[in-house]
């Protein structure tokens, strides 16, 4: 798990496709702040990204989950989420692997609790394991980026 802000990033030792993905919303921070919710490939890099936009209904926790097939980075355009992280040996598979959607889902203990705001950015390994805990009447805004694990080893 890497934690930084759009205006902080430090790019040694991370994959090519992650330093692209990074660099072209760091070029292009419009498509941030302008972009409706949708869901966009990029096909001229070797990555894609979604922006998305909700409201929290209730206090609840999501369920924890992994991803096999894709590095996941999370950039928060506005509003604010807590994420907790663990690694992924810490935890119980309660259903395992969905090629479908790309995940595992456990049961367990925070290791981590992170308070994601404007700016932040989180990028998600397949050994990190994430849920989201979602408070009533929050707005958030944020950009999920999808990097094949393939393309990135």
């Amino acid at each position: 798990m890497i934690l930084t802000r759009t205006d902080r990033i430090i790019v040694d030792n991370l994959s090519k496709e992650l330093v692209q993905a990074l660099n072209f919303f760091t070029w292009n921070s419009h498509i941030l702040t302008e972009s409706i919710p949708n869901t966009h490939t990029v096909e001229q890099e070797s990555f894609s990204y979604f922006i998305e936009e909700y409201t929290h209904k209730d206090n609840i926790s999501s369920h924890w989950r992994s991803h096999r097939q894709y590095i996941y980075v999370y950039i928060i355009i506005s509003g604010e989420e807590i994420m907790d992280i663990n690694d992924i040996s810490e935890l119980q598979v309660l259903q395992h692997y969905n090629s479908k959607s790309d995940q595992i889902l456990y049961s367990g203990y925070s290791q981590t609790r992170i308070r994601l705001i404007e700016k932040n950015i989180v990028v998600l390994y397949p050994e990190d394991a994430y849920r989201i805990h979602y408070h009533p009447n929050s707005l958030i805004k944020k950009c999920v980026i999808k990097i094949p694990l393939t393309n990135s080893l």
